[in-house]
Formats: C-alpha cells, sequence, structure tokens
C-alpha cells in the first residue's frame, strides 16, 4: 500500500432510496411515542451560530460533544461546521480552527492529516452523488508507520426543497461496524428519510430541570432501556424508581449548574432482570439537558470476568510470565516475582530481559523456536534467579493468538521444582533411615494386610504385647484384645479400612501373658497411587501408668473442686443462718451421706441441733438435745484439739450403748464428727450420719470434713464479728444522731432527714410540713432560774413536744439552743396546725414556773410551712418560710402557731 487512505469495495454497502432525493431538514420533528412533536430550537432566536439562518436541533451540539465516536458535522461546501474531540484527535486537528474550512484546506495547512482528509473528501462526494448514507473502511499509514483503518458512516443532508444542507460522518473502530450493519439492518431501509440524530446508535432524553421528558430518540424495541410505562410528557420520578430518579436529578442539576458533561451509571432491573446503564447528561439550553443512555450490561460482565482472570492470575502459585509478539516482556504476576526476585516488569527487561533466566542459553533459543510458530513446548529447565540461586522449574511456553489465529504475543508457565527434586533426593535417604527408626523406637508398630492379620511387628511391640514377631506374624489383630470386644473386631475393622485419614484411639489390650494393659493407638489406612487401600498401620504407646495417674489426679482435681466450691459458697453470706444452712447442705452432698447437723453448745453447757441437711426416709433431728449421758461436758476438752472423729459401724467401734441407743431411732449407722471452735472454745460440733448401710469414710472425705469444718468455724468467727460491729454500728449512729442533752434528734440528723424526705415527697408526690419551735422569753429564764434550771426545761419541753409528734416517719430534732424542729412528712396544712397546737397545749401542760413570762409559765412559739415539694423547688425556701412564720408569732405576742404563706 502506498500510504494514501483507500476505500475497500468490498467493506462498503449503500442503502438504497424509499422515496425521493430529499430528506428532513436537521430541525425535522425527532420521532416520539406514542405522538410527535417538534423539540425547541437551536436558540431563543432559532439561529445556529456555525448555520445562520438554518435551526439546528438543541440535541445536536450536546450529543456530538459527549460521544465516544468520531462525529463532524459539514454544510453544503463541505466546510467544518462541527466536531468532537474524538474526531479532532483522529484527523491529528487538536487545537486547529477548523470552522469554515474544507478538508483540502486543512490538508494544506496541516499535512499530518492530508491522507485521511483526503480519503474523508473523496466519501463527501460519493455520498452527494447517490444522495443516500453510505458505509465504507478507509485503511492509511499512520506517521509512526503504524497501518490503521477506520470505517465512515456518511449520511448527506437535504432542505425541504431539495437542495444540499451538509453531511454528517460518524466513525468507528472496525470492529463496531458489524455490530451497527446488523442494527441497520434489522431497522430496515431508511434512505433519505434518516434524521441526522439516527445516525447515534443510543437511546436518548431531551429533559427539563425539573426532570420531565420533553422528547427522546431512538427506542429499542424491546424495552430493556427504559421502563414499560415510559411515555413522553411523564416526569422521572414517574417511571423509574425512586432512588434511581433522585440521583439522576442529581446529575441533571450537576449539569445545568457546571456545563460539564455528567456520567453515570447506575442498575435498572426490567421484567425481573437487571441491567447495567450508562448515562452521560449534557446542558443544551438554561434548563435544557440531554441524556445519552446506553447498556453497558456486556460491558460490565466482561470486566468482571477479566477482574476474577487477573485476580486468578496473581494469586496462582505458578510463575507466570507474557511478552508481546516481538518477544518483549510485558507482564509476570506475583509468583513470578517472587521466584525470579524480579519485582517489576521495568527491573527484568533492564537486566536483559527473560532470556537472562536460563542457564543453557541454547534451551532459551529451542524453546523460543518451538513456540515462534504457534507450537506449544513445555520441559523440565534450570534457570537462574536475581540473587544467582538456581531453581529447577517445570515450563510450559505456547503462544497467545487472536480470533483470527494471529500470533499476538507468547505465555510461559513455570511450577517450582526445586524442592520437589530435593525431596526425592531425600527420600532414598529416608528410606535408609525408616529400617533403624522402626527398629528403635519406643512405640509399637504393627502393619496389618487387608485380611486384618498381622505383617509388620518390631521390637517394641515385642516389649508391650508379649509376643515374638515369629508368634504373631500371620495372626489376627483379634489376638491383642480382650474376648468381651471380639465380636466389636469386624466392625472395628471395617471402619479402619473406610477412614479417609489416621484415627486416634485408647483401647484396653490384653498381652500374651494375659495381663490388661491401656495402649494409645494411631492408625492409619495406606494408600496406593491409584486411591485404594492396600494395608493398615499403626502405632501403639502403653499409657497404662499414665492412665491411671490421670485418673487419681482427675479424682483429687474433683475432690479440691468440690471442697473449694463449698467453701466458696459458705463465704458468700455473713448472715449465720444461712451459712449454717449452706455448710450442712454442701458437705452432706460432698461426703454423699444421708444426714449432716450442726449441734450447737450454749453458755451453760447445754446445746441443740440448729440445722440440719437429711434425705428421706430418715426422721429429722432438728432441736433433739443430746444429754450428758450421751455428750458428757468432759468430751468439750477432747474435741477442742480441732480433732476430727470417724466411724464407720457404731456397733463394731464399741461404742457406749446410750449413744447407739439414742441413735437407733434416727437410722444412724456411722458418723463422722468434727468440732466448731470460736475463740479457743468449742461452740458446737458438725456432724455427718450415714444411715443406709455401712460407710467407710475414706481418707479423703476425712481430710476434706476436716477442712470445711475448719473453713466453717472461721465463717462462725466472722458472721457473730460482723454481727457485733453492725450492733456497734447502730449505736454510733444513734448517739451521732441525738442532742446530748435533750435526747431527740440533733441539727446533723435534722438535715439529713429534710433532704431525704424532700426527695421522697417529690418522687411521691405528696405535701410536707415543717414546724420551727422557740421557748419565750427562754433568756430571761436562764437568767433568773440559772443555767441548770434552763437545761431542766429544754429537756422537759423536748419530751412534750415528742410526746405531740405520733408517727413513725416525724422527726423532732433540737434545731439551735432553745429553738426545735419537726418534720411531718405526707402531712398537709390542716393537719401541720394540728401537730402545732397539739405541741403548744403539751408545752403549756407542763407548767413549768417562769415569773418574768407574762402568762407566768413557760409557753412556746410555732411557725408552721406546708408546701408540695417540686424538683425546682429547694427545702430552703420551706425552711425560710417556717422561720418568718415563727418570727410572725413572736410579733404578734407568743405563744401561739401561724401558718406561713407559703408558695411555690
Amino acid at each position: 500500500m502506498n500510504g494514501k487512505p483507500q476505500l475497500i469495495q468490498q467493506e462498503s454497502r449503500i442503502e438504497p432510496s424509499s422515496e425521493s432525493n430529499q430528506g428532513p431538514e436537521l430541525d425535522t420533528q425527532l420521532s416520539r411515542s406514542p405522538q410527535a412533536a417538534g423539540p425547541p430550537s437551536w436558540d431563543g432566536e432559532g439561529r445556529d451560530p456555525l448555520w445562520g439562518d438554518r435551526t439546528l436541533s438543541p440535541w445536536l451540539k450536546p450529543l456530538i460533544e459527549s460521544l465516544e465516536e468520531s462525529v463532524i458535522l459539514k454544510d453544503e461546501r463541505g466546510c467544518w461546521l462541527l466536531a468532537n474531540q474524538a474526531a479532532l484527535r483522529l484527523f491529528q486537528l487538536i487545537g486547529v480552527e477548523y470552522g469554515g474550512k474544507t478538508n483540502h484546506q486543512l490538508s494544506q495547512d496541516y499535512p499530518l492529516a492530508q491522507e485521511i482528509l483526503s480519503a474523508d473528501a473523496e466519501s463527501d462526494q460519493t455520498a452527494w452523488e447517490l444522495s443516500t448514507t453510505i458505509y465504507h473502511r478507509v485503511e492509511w499509514t499512520a506517521p509512526s508507520g503504524e497501518l490503521q483503518s477506520v470505517d465512515i458512516k456518511k449520511t448527506p443532508l437535504f432542505n425541504s426543497d431539495g437542495t444540499r444542507q451538509g453531511t454528517i460522518s460518524v466513525v468507528w473502530d472496525p470492529e463496531v461496524s458489524d455490530r451497527l450493519r446488523v442494527e441497520e439492518a434489522s431497522r430496515g431501509t431508511l434512505g433519505r428519510q434518516k434524521d441526522a440524530m439516527e445516525t447515534i446508535p443510543d437511546l436518548m432524553l431531551y429533559l427539563k430541570a425539573d426532570g420531565t421528558i420533553l422528547d427522546c430518540k431512538n427506542v429499542p424495541e424491546q424495552t430493556t432501556a427504559i421502563p414499560p410505562n415510559f411515555e413522553i410528557g411523564l416526569s422521572i420520578y414517574e417511571i423509574w424508581p425512586l432512588s434511581i430518579a433522585t440521583e439522576g436529578m442529581k446529575y441533571v442539576l450537576q449539569a445545568l449548574e457546571t456545563g460539564e458533561v455528567q456520567t453515570w451509571e447506575y442498575e435498572v432491573t426490567v421484567h425481573g432482570k437487571c441491567y447495567n446503564r450508562e448515562a452521560r447528561i449534557m446542558a443544551c439550553a438554561e434548563d435544557r439537558v440531554v441524556a445519552i443512555l446506553r447498556d453497558i450490561t456486556d460491558r460490565k460482565q466482561a470486566e468482571a470476568a477479566l477482574e476474577y482472570v487477573a485476580q486468578a492470575v496473581e494469586s496462582a502459585s505458578d510463575a507466570i510470565a507474557i511478552s508481546d509478539a516481538n518477544g518483549n516482556h510485558i507482564y509476570h504476576n506475583l509468583a513470578f516475582s517472587t521466584l525470579f526476585e524480579y519485582g517489576t516488569v521495568e527491573e527484568l527487561k533492564a537486566a536483559g530481559g527473560p532470556s537472562i533466566l536460563y542457564t543453557d542459553p541454547e534451551v532459551a533459543r529451542e524453546i523460543f523456536e518451538a513456540i515462534a510458530p504457534g507450537q506449544s513446548w513445555i520441559g523440565s529447565v534450570e534457570q537462574r534467579t536475581r540473587s544467582g540461586k538456581i531453581v529447577q522449574v517445570l515450563l510450559r511456553a505456547d503462544a497467545i493468538k487472536d480470533p483470527t489465529g494471529k500470533i499476538i504475543g507468547r505465555i510461559g508457565i513455570s511450577t517450582n521444582l526445586t524442592a520437589q527434586k530435593q525431596v526425592e533426593a531425600a527420600l532414598q535417604q529416608s528410606k535408609q533411615k525408616l529400617s533403624l527408626h522402626l527398629e528403635q523406637t519406643p512405640l509399637a508398630v504393627v502393619e496389618f494386610n487387608l485380611h486384618g492379620e498381622i505383617v509388620e511387628w518390631n521390637p517394641a511391640a515385642e516389649t508391650i504385647f508379649g509376643y515374638s514377631k515369629g508368634e504373631i506374624l500371620g495372626q489376627g489383630m483379634a489376638l491383642l484384645f480382650p474376648a468381651t470386644e471380639e465380636r466389636d473386631a469386624g466392625q472395628r475393622w471395617q471402619d479402619l479400612l473406610e477412614q479417609k485419614g489416621g484415627a486416634c484411639s485408647i483401647c484396653e489390650n490384653v498381652r500374651k501373658d494375659g495381663q490388661r494393659t491401656i495402649c494409645e493407638w494411631y492408625t492409619t489406612p495406606l494408600i496406593d497411587r491409584h486411591g485404594e487401600t492396600i494395608a493398615v498401620a499403626s502405632l501403639a504407646q502403653d499409657i497404662t501408668e499414665r492412665v491411671r495417674a490421670e485418673e487419681a489426679m482427675r479424682h483429687q482435681s474433683d475432690r479440691e473442686r468440690l471442697v473449694s466450691r463449698t467453701l466458696a459458697r459458705i463465704r458468700q453470706s455473713l448472715n449465720l443462718e444461712e451459712i449454717l444452712n449452706t455448710a450442712v447442705s454442701e458437705v452432706r452432698q460432698f461426703l454423699d451421706c444421708d444426714r449432716v447437723v450442726v449441734y450447737q453448745i450454749w453458755p451453760d453447757q447445754s446445746g441443740s441441733v440448729v440445722t440440719e441437711s437429711v434425705i428421706p426416709p430418715w426422721p429429722s433431728m432438728l432441736g433433739q438435745s443430746f444429754g450428758e449421758e450421751i455428750f458428757p461436758p468432759s468430751c468439750y476438752e477432747r474435741y477442742c484439739n480441732g480433732r476430727v472423729k470417724a466411724i464407720d459401724d457404731l456397733k463394731a467401734a464399741n461404742s457406749p450403748q446410750c449413744l447407739i441407743d439414742f441413735l437407733q431411732p434416727f437410722g444412724v449407722n456411722g458418723k463422722m464428727i468434727a468440732p466448731l471452735l470460736h475463740e479457743n472454745r468449742l461452740w458446737g460440733i458438725l456432724v455427718a450420719h450415714q444411715c443406709n448401710g455401712i460407710h467407710h469414710w475414706q481418707p479423703f472425705e476425712i481430710r476434706g470434713f476436716e477442712q470445711l469444718s475448719t473453713q466453717l468455724a472461721i465463717a462462725i468467727q466472722q458472721s457473730t464479728l460482723f454481727k457485733q460491729l453492725e450492733a456497734a454500728n447502730e449505736e454510733l449512729q444513734r448517739i451521732a444522731s441525738l442532742d446530748g442533752l435533750t435526747q431527740v434528734a440533733n441539727r446533723r440528723a435534722f438535715d439529713e432527714c429534710i433532704h431525704r424526705e424532700w426527695r421522697r415527697t417529690i418522687r411521691e408526690h405528696s405535701m410536707m410540713s415543717v414546724i420551727l419551735c422557740d421557748i419565750d422569753f427562754f433568756k430571761l429564764y436562764n437568767d433568773t432560774y440559772g443555767h441548770q434550771a434552763g437545761d431542766t426545761c429544754l429537756k422537759q419541753v423536748a419530751q412534750a413536744i415528742a410526746d405531740a409528734v405520733k408517727r413513725p416517719a416525724d422527726l423532732v430534732a433540737r434545731y439551735g439552743g432553745e429553738e426545735f424542729a419537726v418534720i411531718l412528712p405526707h402531712t398537709n396544712a390542716e393537719g401541720a396546725m394540728q401537730v402545732a397546737q397539739t405541741i403548744r397545749n403539751q408545752v403549756k401542760a407542763l407548767r413549768i414556773h417562769h415569773a418574768q413570762s407574762p402568762v407566768g409559765y413557760v409557753s412556746i412559739s410555732l411557725g408552721v410551712a406546708v408546701t408540695l415539694p417540686r424538683p425546682q423547688d429547694s427545702v430552703e425556701k420551706l425552711i425560710r418560710s417556717a422561720d418568718r412564720a415563727l418570727y410572725e408569732a413572736k410579733s404578734l405576742g407568743r405563744d401561739r402557731a401561724v401558718l406561713a404563706k407559703y408558695s411555690a
């Protein structure tokens, strides 16, 4: 080829006309469903800035700018009017002022594009001559020397009078042109009736800024791109799900605001099937946008598939390398980087390429010559890593071909055989060592054939089971197990043959001398290369002593846990009754006996059973006392040494007859006694009874019983001390809350009580009253009769006030020197005044002589305040109200009670 773009005729197709040579103007109405309506003009005046008086559809310019395909609009003279960026890149005119220039003028000014511009001009002329859309393929040689080709769809446009209006060209990659031809054939002959927008193969919507659909183009026959309820004039909110419509409006507004093309991908479900869509949205007027909707479902699926393939290649354990058709290394995966220590493609290229990996250049040449014509090569080769280490790999090399069979690259897959070779070398050595291990291992090695007969027997097996190798070979496996398990031998053997891997078990076995031994067996089937079981191998270890030791330790551990749990439950409480009830219950369970009691010894040396745990049908001993003949005081000193006494059988132990006779109604055959000491004296005894048969008390039971009794004694002592401490604290609290002189509550107790009652009445939404009392002319009384008489007077008045206050929740307190205060929770004004008058009368009834008082005896003034407490109020306000009422009572002449006019 001479480098000039040429038309390839066998790829061209001329679309025949159906009616006349005339076609619609560019402002012809766009197709609609179900009826048609004309779109708005290019601008407000109906003029196009490029074509003068001729109006362009408002779809056109933004559509052309947003398309990925190359699109060119020319006038009737062949002058360029509008081209998108894809076309400018193809014709090498980026940044060129092309408007109003012909292909000939552009090729003179920009010779780099001369060849393709000339070919495009020829196709213009062909389209005008034929007056219909044509398809053709153009090939040319690029400046780089590479052969390039494109397919062009050229459509001539006519005015209504039949005169030439212009042309529109759409340029595709050759692979895309095949799809377009199929699409055009399915739509039938369009001829000169084609609208300029029909050259765009995507669904297009013309929208208002509020989402209303004004027009549409290229609606497919199957409604997979849009919902079935699609109709011109509806809002996108009426045809799409709310989430999709809301997101789409976001891009519409962004396109109007920024003036830039917005690209948006979304998923939509139509007829139960999910589709992937790509929308490109661009502004075409102040409040209008064009949306191009393209089905990208296949692309998304292909991308996902490619992603899976890429992940698989990267995660492959084999080293994979790919080169282009010229042998240039272009890719390798992570396993390749790990094996050969070249992290990136550039590192390997800089080192000399994949050929440097081979230790033998002849082998590298042989491989390349084999795959150059498209054949495969497989074999084991030695290769060298970046650090110089030699590795043995299994290499599979092959050519990569495109669908036409053309070789476009090569791939090599390397499996590291270094470890395998090392294993093979070590295998022989391992076989030599195996025999030595079998002879020296302390484990019994036993091999059975498929009939269950012993075919291998090492010295350790002779030691464990007592049979020599000569005696045992050929014998069945049942010989090693007790006769009681012979019936299970067949099932055991079948399980061994069917298991997929090794199995571990602990079994009781029989030695040659008849003694029983416990062995731990690890058994596994021996599988050949075809997956068939050929034998069963077993390892056995004598663990008799270990099992017995573990069993003893387990029993010891169980006992210790039981004692610890019992002790923990005994210590959970400081209440003596709870401690004793818990102790007898836990001890009875620990000893698994029939009855446990606690016998307490009183200060007068008598005693009785205070706590008991007994199981039916044995009678209760609760409250039972032991006479001196049964439990004489002389025994107390013997028990004070803290020792436990255990009797398995009362009659066999030569126990006193009186004791046997006393315990006989209660069914006691054996017993165990432990003292409970408190402050070096015998507080009582803990007694366990066995009624059902004879119980032989074991050493661990005696030790545990002794330990529990010791801890129970400590718990009793702690409970006693806690009770004494509680009593002391109560007395201290009482003393701290009383006024030392009058023996009513002091000021501290008053403050605590009034705040506590204030919070409680708020919660309960009830009334609360306070009375402040002051002895009239008390200073004169002290001056006249002396302070000793004054103290006596205070005591009498305090007692009179306390006698007047009846309810437990009420509180009388000494508030100051001669002042007293009364807190009356849940009391209204009427009740508070009644209590105040009772206090006044009680004090008056004392008739304490007071010569300096106008009434001649001691009297009292009272201030009463009442409120319904609220969270926003304060108790101090209530006290101040009572104080003001007291002041008013004194101002009015004393010896009276005044109710405060308090308001919250």
